[in-house]
């Protein structure tokens, strides 16, 4: 993992140095940038903690199931209509994920 952090550290150099003054400094651009960047860090390294607990066949498919969270948060904070094939899939989600964690 310090590896990929450390291309990360990489890549954003080389962005900042090419980029020049064209970087904006404005602190609403930037802190969601950061807090983008840390919970994207944390999870992958939640996902390899995970990797190392567990099969990486069923963490794998565990990891598979995100959609059903953008399906329920679209419907809660957009107050999306869902659909009858979403609530058909969410059930399907969660009844894998019952099967798989007893399996």
């Amino acid at each position: 993992m310090i590896y990929e952090v450390m291309g990360g550290v990489l890549v954003a150099a080389v962005t900042w140095f090419g980029m020049g003054k064209g970087i904006e400094n404005d602190l609403r651009g930037i802190t969601p940038a950061l807090i983008t960047g840390v919970v994207g860090y944390l999870g992958m390294f939640f996902f390899l903690h995970a990797v190392d607990l567990g099969k990486v066949s069923v963490v794998t498919s565990l990891t598979a199931v995100y959609p059903v969270l953008t399906i329920l948060l679209a419907a809660i904070i957009l107050k999306e209509q869902m659909t009858y094939v979403q609530y058909v899939g969410i059930f399907m989600a969660i009844t894998g994920v019952i099967l798989l964690s007893h399996g």
